[in-house]
């Protein structure tokens, strides 16, 4: 997949933007200077999980000017054949040399493969109802619509999710989290294959075992002593080494480690 043309309008720091990738694209710039926002413009259309939990408020408009909706377009290539059959009914033709979309009244009579290009335009559109403090936000064709009539022609959530957009996001803290709704996992599921069962199956008894043999070294448990205290009380078998008179501190920190790993398959 491929993004031919991004045009971000209302939302957060941007006014007006539009932005041409011709290739793969590094974001740099200062703090503060867009960088997530910007990342966060692709989520808003492409990520079929972007809602869940997430809450628009006025600080997600521009300026808090909620009288003008947020509209992120963005026109994608290179969705595979199946994908363009999925989307056959809302593709157009782009012209790569001049960067622009073609109207079905130019489409040339024979397509020129090196430089026209089957492309599926979406768009996210989020719309401040100030008496009821929330905002309606919602993924739609741009073929099709038309604001004047107040027409959307809606994405259903499983075609988003056909399209394989991934977000992982650090700041998170669990960017290779195998959750089943994770942006992670859904990158597995898209890898193809059907050994990643027996792959978490043997993460999961590795991990057990390099525990006991962690929490069984004399050596461990006397740096641990060190930094929490004497042991309190003794807490019995872990994995398959044995761990005795384990203060509770230790035990609690142990506990918050062992929440920082990924989850198991759900």
């Amino acid at each position: 997949m491929f993004i031919n043309h991004l045009r971000i309008q209302h939302f957060r720091g941007f006014s007006n933007l539009t932005v041409r990738p011709n290739g793969h694209v590094v974001v740099m710039g200062e703090a503060g200077a867009g960088k997530s926002d910007l990342v966060e413009s692709l989520a808003r259309v492409l990520d079929s999980d972007a809602s869940r939990g997430r809450i628009t408020t006025e600080l997600d408009f521009f300026n808090r000017d909620t009288a003008q909706p947020i509209q992120i377009e963005m026109t994608i290539s290179d969705i595979g054949a199946d994908l363009e059959q999925e989307f056959l009914d809302h593709l157009e033709l782009w012209d790569t040399t001049d960067n622009h979309l073609l109207s079905e009244s130019n489409h040339p009579d024979a397509v020129d493969d090196d430089r026209y290009v089957w492309v599926l335009r979406l768009a996210y559109r989020a719309k401040w109802h100030p008496e009821e403090e929330r905002c309606e936000e919602w993924v739609f064709y741009l073929t099709g619509s038309d604001p004047e009539s107040d027409l959307f022609p809606s994405v259903r959530r499983r075609g988003i999710e056909k399209l394989g957009f991934g977000l992982l996001r650090w700041s998170g803290g669990r960017i290779l989290d195998f959750g089943a709704r994770s942006a992670f996992r859904r990158l597995i599921d898209l890898a193809g294959g059907n050994d990643f069962p027996a792959a978490i199956a043997q993460y999961v008894q590795d991990v057990t075992n390099s525990a006991g043999q962690f929490t069984g070294s004399a050596q461990v448990n006397a740096a641990l002593e060190d930094v929490v205290g004497p042991p309190t009380r003794p807490t019995g078998n872990f994995g398959d080494g044995l761990v005795t008179d384990i203060p509770v501190r230790t035990r609690r920190r142990l506990a918050e480690w062992a929440s920082t790993l990924p989850r198991a398959v759900n």
